[in-house]
């Protein structure tokens, strides 16, 4: 017996037993096939996608391409609504603030007056709320116990981050200022 692996010529390989070699081909036609379909198909997606492009370039036409070292901002037409916005979030907090903590007349003729909001509260917890006649429930009431009015801590809704960032920056200020003060006199 021998320890070869490879078979003699003309004599078939038996199952089992290993081989150095491959011993089916590829069938030459089937790789053909395969590979027309796939020219086929590419040929397909590149003719539609060249259409397809040419049918958005008609619908939104971009004008010309910008240089690559273009440093410019393009402003859009008017009008333009927020122009500086950081400058106008601030303007509308610092407005909004200055209605909540001050006295104004909102109606004179019916005597409708704005107060600050801390003096409302203190108002509403020392003279209560408007009581119903008689105890009365409306029908839609569970009867539960309104909640107890506590004032609120701090600046919240939609200004409330910018005080907060404002805060952090004036500590972040006067810090800065304290070490100058202490390096200057050193």
């Amino acid at each position: 017996m021998s320890m070869e692996t490879k078979p003699n010529a003309g004599e078939k390989p038996t199952p089992g037993t290993p081989s150095a070699f491959e011993h089916e081909d590829a069938a030459p036609s089937s790789l053909l096939k395969s590979g027309m379909i796939l020219a086929v198909i590419l040929i397909v997606v590149f003719v539609s996608m060249r259409f397809a492009f040419g049918i958005f370039e008609k619908m939104t036409p971009m004008g010309a391409n910008a240089a690559p070292f273009e440093d410019s901002r393009v402003l859009p037409p008017r009008p333009r609504l927020q122009v500086e916005p950081q400058k106008e979030i601030h303007a509308y907090c610092d407005e909004q603030a200055q209605i909540l903590n001050s006295y104004s007349w909102v109606d004179s003729s019916a005597g409708t007056v704005r107060i600050p909001i801390d003096r409302a509260m203190q108002m509403t917890v020392q003279q209560g709320l408007p009581a119903r006649a008689g105890g009365t429930v409306p029908a839609d009431s569970n009867g539960a116990a309104p909640a107890p009015l506590v004032p609120a801590e701090g600046v919240g809704g939609q200004c409330g981050y910018l005080y907060e960032a404002d805060q952090k920056q004036k500590e972040l200020q006067s810090e800065i200022e304290q070490e100058a003060q202490k390096a200057k006199h050193e």
